[in-house]
């Protein structure tokens, strides 16, 4: 079951890419190769994530080979001498708060086929810093609305990229 958990993250990341990579294909009149087309950040997003989830699970199996070669006879000197960074584990708390950010952004996709992408964005954005806990309202909606702000700026005027 240990086994199992330690590779869950890789492969979780992995199949997520890979709807993101099969949705990306299927959006009309875009080019995946095209910067300034619909396709293409989500497109860059799945080849970094399926990247990061090859080399996580890649990081376990080497580690879980480590492990398993190593003899059950160290001395406690040395144990006390190095810290014991390998084998930190996430909670159960840390995995409920990674699936439940990964939904927020789900809903977050699925607003914008019904809301414009700034009000959509603006709304992720205070939602999502809320649950993080970061910091107070009036923190959040001041960075909210510059975030804004400064992504219709870049993006619309400057890259003259239409958002959704």
């Amino acid at each position: 079951m240990q086994k199992v958990r330690a590779f869950a993250p890789g492969v979780i990341m992995i199949i997520v890419s890979l709807v993101f990579l099969s949705q990306a294909f299927t959006m009309e009149k875009a080019s995946i190769t095209d910067p300034a087309g619909g396709s293409f950040l989500p497109a860059l997003i799945a080849f970094v994530m399926m990247i990061t989830g090859i080399t996580v699970l890649f990081q376990e199996r080497m580690k879980l080979k480590v492990e398993m070669s190593e003899t059950h006879h160290k001395v406690i000197e040395a144990e006390a001498e190095t810290p014991d960074y390998e084998n930190t584990e996430m909670t159960m708390r840390q995995y409920s708060l990674i699936l439940t950010y990964f939904i927020m952004i789900i809903i977050y996709v699925l607003l914008l086929s019904f809301i414009p992408f700034i009000v959509a964005t603006f709304i992720f954005l205070s939602v999502s810093m809320f649950f993080l806990r970061g910091v107070s309202w009036k923190t959040n909606l001041i960075v909210s609305i510059v975030s804004i702000i400064v992504i219709d700026l870049v993006f619309s005027k400057l890259f003259h990229i239409i958002f959704p």
